[in-house]
């Protein structure tokens, strides 16, 4: 992941499609381990070109550098990040720290996603 930034404004930061990348740079610390209630918001911060699909996997883990485990997970497509923002909603888990893992699927050639913490209370 390189240089990895603890956040505290819910922002998971933004990564270059274009790059070789596999994950937003910054992981959240809630501060609190019970996770629930909550959503990531993944969008297009630049125009984004070339690939098929995203697919967007947040992760909590207990001490921020191992121990991750899968809480949500959704595919995007081009179109559809092109089109606004696209969200994961997250099932409960053991935090305090959350990342989000990006997996590209086709050659992305531009862009840049951003991803944002965010509450939720739609089912």
């Amino acid at each position: 992941m390189g240089n990895v930034n603890y956040d505290s404004s819910l922002s998971f930061g933004s990564l270059d499609m274009s790059g070789s990348g596999t994950a937003l740079p910054d992981i959240i610390n809630l501060g609190k381990a019970n996770i629930g209630n909550m959503r990531a918001d993944v969008f297009a911060a630049e125009d984004i070109a070339g690939g098929t699909a995203v697919t967007v996997t947040v992760q909590c883990g207990p001490d921020g550098s191992s121990g991750w485990v899968d809480i949500g997970k959704n595919t995007f497509t081009l179109d559809q990040l092109k089109a606004g923002v696209c969200s994961v909603v997250l099932s409960p888990g053991e935090g305090p720290y959350l990342r989000v893992a990006v997996a590209k699927t086709g050659t992305f050639t531009a862009g840049v996603i951003t991803g944002n913490l965010v509450p939720y209370a739609g089912k």
